[in-house]
C-alpha cells in the first residue's frame, strides 16, 4: 500500500453574491476564505453574444455525434436570430435549445422555422407583421417591399453588432464591403459602434 498525494484544483460556480451572503451568515465564512483564492467572473450570455457561434457548433457537434446523425450546417439568418437572443436561462438554455432541435428536426439545414420558441421573441428580425398582404384589388411594388425588408435586417444586425460592421456582415453572411454598399444604397442609418 502506498499514499497517493493528489493534486487538484476545485472550480465553483454559483449566481449569487457571495461575499454578501457571508455577511448575512447564510454561507460559511470559514469556506468562503478557503475557495476565494481566485475569481472568474464570467457575464452573461446575453452580454457576449460573440461566443454564441462557437457555443451553438460546439454543442451541435457534441449532441449530433452522441445521437449518432450528421451535425447540420446552420445558415447565417438563424446564427444571427440566436446571437440576438437575450438567453434568460444563460448557457444551460443555449444547450438545451440545441439538443432538442437537433433530437426533433432531422434536417440536413436548420432554420428559423427549427427554433419556434427562440424566434417568437427573437429581436433580430423585422416584424413579419409589416409584410403586406397579397390582394386582387391592390397591386403591391415588389422592388419596394423587398428593399423596406433588407433595410430592416441590415439595421437589426449593426444594432445587435452595437454598430460593429465585420460583426453586422458575419450575421449577414455578406462581406464588409458588401455591408457597407447596401448601408449607403438602402439609406441606413448607422449607429456608432460601442466600445468593447
Amino acid at each position: 500500500d502506498s499514499i497517493l498525494n493528489p493534486s487538484c484544483r476545485f472550480l465553483f460556480a454559483t449566481r449569487k453574491n457571495l461575499e454578501e451572503e457571508v455577511r448575512k451568515k447564510r454561507f460559511s465564512e470559514d469556506l468562503w476564505n478557503r475557495i476565494r483564492t481566485f475569481r472568474i467572473s464570467i457575464p452573461p450570455l446575453r452580454e457576449r453574444p460573440e461566443d454564441i457561434p462557437y457555443l451553438v457548433r460546439f454543442f451541435l457537434d457534441r449532441y449530433s455525434s452522441e445521437i449518432g446523425r450528421t451535425s447540420p450546417e446552420l445558415p447565417a439568418s438563424v446564427l444571427g436570430m440566436l446571437m440576438s437572443d437575450s438567453w434568460p436561462g444563460n448557457i444551460r438554455e443555449l444547450e438545451n435549445t440545441i439538443l432538442h432541435t437537433l433530437v426533433s428536426d432531422p434536417e440536413k439545414t436548420l432554420q428559423i422555422s427549427s427554433f419556434p420558441e427562440i424566434a417568437a421573441r427573437s429581436r433580430h428580425l423585422p416584424s413579419w407583421k409589416n409584410v403586406p398582404a397579397i390582394s386582387t384589388s391592390k397591386r403591391i411594388d415588389l422592388d419596394e417591399e423587398i428593399k423596406n425588408f433588407a433595410k430592416e435586417l441590415v439595421e437589426s444586425a449593426l444594432r445587435v453588432s452595437g454598430g460593429n460592421k465585420t460583426k453586422a456582415a458575419e450575421y449577414l453572411g455578406i462581406k464588409r464591403t458588401t455591408l457597407t454598399y447596401r448601408i449607403k444604397e438602402l439609406g441606413v442609418r448607422e449607429e456608432k459602434e460601442r466600445e468593447s
